[in-house]
């Protein structure tokens, strides 16, 4: 217990931070893996969506919400397979 608050007294040392540099790596890892986060969120809701199609004993309401999911997801999946196109054009790596 002594050592705890004998750490206090002698006050906290600071640490920096390490200094780094985004390089097109570094951001091509946290862009793929932004990508593969997308992609599992966007299969798991064409999942539910067809399993809410699936179930939905006729019901009109209840076609139209999943269809509209689905189309709203493939939507989204569009949208981020062009920016994979875009962000590559201007990096020059396509």
């Amino acid at each position: 217990m002594n050592q705890i608050f004998a750490q206090f007294r002698s006050g906290i040392k600071a640490y920096s931070l390490p200094h780094t540099s985004p390089t097109q790596d570094n951001l091509a890892i946290a862009f793929n893996l932004m990508l593969i986060t997308l992609g599992a969120i966007a299969l798991l809701i064409v999942v539910i969506a067809g399993l809410q199609y699936v179930t939905s004993q006729s019901n009109p309401d209840t076609i139209a919400e999943a269809k509209r999911r689905i189309i709203y997801t493939m939507v989204g999946l569009v949208i981020a397979a062009s920016s994979v196109i875009i962000a590559e054009a201007l990096t020059g790596r396509l």
